[in-house]
C-alpha cells in the first residue's frame, strides 16, 4: 500500500468512529460465583468489591476482594456472611477500608457487622451493631454507617451512627426503620434514605431525611416508598441531588424544596445511581431490576429520557438485578455489580465492566466538531 492509500484508510477509520460513540462492556473484568452487592475504590487505587461470593476470578475470597487491573485478590479473611457496604475513609491513622453486612466472623475475629481493615486483617469497628449494616459513606469528613441497626455495644444508635474514631455514636435521635443510603447533598449535608417515617425527636419525613450537622429535616413530602439510593451530581444544570428506589417513578430530583420524577423513570426498582461521563457528557446511571427481561437492569437518563445500556443485563434462572455502580478506578470505565449472568448478552458473572466512548473523535484533528477536508488536509500536512 502506498502512503497516500495508507493515510486515506487510517483517516477513513478514525472518521468512522464519529458514529460509533455508545458505551460497550470491557470483557477483561471476571466475575464472582454469587451476587456482587458492593463496589468501591480501595486507599491503593484498587476495585473492591463485596456481596456473598465465595469465589472470584477463580480465586478463593470470602465476599470481599480487590482487583488491580490483572487479577482478584481476597482482603484478609473475608467473612462469615454477607458483605452490603463498603467505603474507604482516614480516621485518623491512614486512610482504609471499612464495610459493613450482616456478618458476625472475620476468620475467628468476632465482627458484629462492621469491620475496619488494619493493613492485615479485619478489626471490629467499636462495639459494632446489633443488627444489620446496609450502607457507610463518608460525607463533610465523617463516615456514617446506615442499617436496621439500634445499638451499637450498648448505646443506643439507630438507623445511623456516626464513626469517632472509636465508637458509632447516635445522629440526632435516630430513625425508626431502616436506612439504605447516605449520601452527601451539594451543601454538604448527610442525606439518609431508606424505609421510616419517624426521625426520635425530629420531624415527620417519608424515606429520606437531611442532616445540617446538628438537626433532622424532611425534604418536601418525602417520597412514597422504600429509598435504596441518592447520588448528587450535576448534568450541566449544576449540582443537585437524586434518589432512587421502589417508589413511583423510581427516580426522582431535588430542587430544593420539592422531589420531580425523572421522566416516566426506568421502570422498575432502583438499587443505585450514578451520575457519570461515558463519551457524550453526563448521564445518570441507574440500576437494579426494571426493564424488558433479557436486557434490562441498566439505563441512562440523558436528561430528557432514560435508555437501557449496551444491551442491559440478563439472567438465566431468574430476573437480573443490578446492585452497584462505580468508577473503576483501574480502567476509569463503570463498573456494575449484582446478580446476572449476562451483559450485553455476553457472559458476565455478577460483575461487568462498561467502557465508555473516547470524549470526540480522533480524527477531528482541528477540534471544531468536524470530520471533514480540513483535518485529512492536515495529516496529509503533517506525514512525515
Amino acid at each position: 500500500m502506498d502512503r497516500a492509500s495508507f493515510v486515506m484508510t487510517m483517516f477513513l477509520s478514525y472518521a468512522a468512529m464519529a458514529g460509533d460513540d455508545g458505551p460497550a462492556w470491557d470483557r477483561s473484568l471476571p466475575g464472582a460465583d454469587n451476587a456482587v452487592l458492593e463496589l468501591a475504590a480501595s486507599p491503593d487505587g484498587r476495585l473492591v468489591a463485596t456481596g456473598r461470593f465465595q469465589t472470584i476470578g477463580g480465586v478463593a475470597a470470602d465476599r470481599v476482594a480487590a482487583w488491580d487491573g490483572a487479577a482478584w485478590s481476597p482482603i484478609g479473611d473475608g467473612f462469615n456472611s454477607a458483605v452490603g457496604a463498603c467505603a474507604a475513609f482516614d480516621d485518623g491513622s491512614g486512610e482504609t477500608l471499612f464495610v459493613g453486612g450482616g456478618f458476625t466472623q472475620s476468620g475467628s475475629t468476632l465482627v458484629s457487622r462492621v469491620a475496619r481493615f488494619d493493613g492485615a486483617a479485619w478489626t471490629i469497628a467499636g462495639a459494632g451493631f446489633n443488627q444489620d449494616v446496609f450502607t457507610l459513606a463518608e460525607v463533610a469528613g465523617e463516615l456514617y454507617a446506615g442499617g436496621s441497626f439500634t445499638l451499637s455495644g450498648s448505646s443506643p444508635v439507630r438507623g445511623v451512627g456516626r464513626w469517632t474514631g472509636s465508637a458509632w455514636t447516635n445522629v440526632g435521635g435516630g430513625m425508626v426503620g431502616a436506612v439504605h443510603a447516605l449520601a452527601e447533598d451539594p451543601a454538604g449535608d448527610l442525606i439518609a434514605a431508606g424505609e421510616f417515617t419517624f426521625i426520635i425527636g425530629g420531624p415527620s419525613v417519608s424515606n429520606i431525611a437531611r442532616w445540617n450537622g446538628s438537626q433532622w429535616f424532611a425534604m418536601g413530602s418525602g417520597l412514597d416508598g422504600a429509598v435504596y439510593a441518592a447520588a448528587a451530581g450535576d448534568l450541566g444544570a449544576g449540582e443537585t441531588l437524586f434518589a432512587g428506589g421502589d417508589f413511583t417513578s423510581n427516580v426522582a430530583e431535588w430542587d430544593g424544596s420539592s422531589w420531580t420524577p425523572l421522566g416516566g423513570g426506568p421502570g422498575g426498582l432502583v438499587r443505585d445511581l450514578l451520575v457519570a461521563d461515558l463519551g457524550a457528557g453526563p448521564v445518570l446511571l441507574a440500576t437494579g431490576r426494571f426493564g424488558p427481561t433479557g436486557n434490562g437492569g441498566l439505563a441512562a437518563w440523558d436528561g430528557s429520557a432514560w435508555t437501557i445500556l449496551a444491551g442491559g443485563l440478563a439472567a438465566t434462572s431468574a430476573e437480573a438485578e443490578g446492585a452497584a455502580l462505580v468508577i473503576d478506578p483501574v480502567s476509569g470505565g463503570v463498573a456494575v455489580g449484582g446478580s446476572f449472568t449476562t451483559a450485553g448478552g455476553e457472559p458476565a458473572s455478577n460483575l461487568a465492566l462498561l467502557a465508555g466512548a473516547p470524549a470526540g473523535n480522533p480524527a477531528d484533528l482541528s477540534g471544531d466538531g468536524v470530520v471533514g477536508t480540513a483535518d485529512l488536509a492536515a495529516l496529509i500536512g503533517a506525514w512525515g
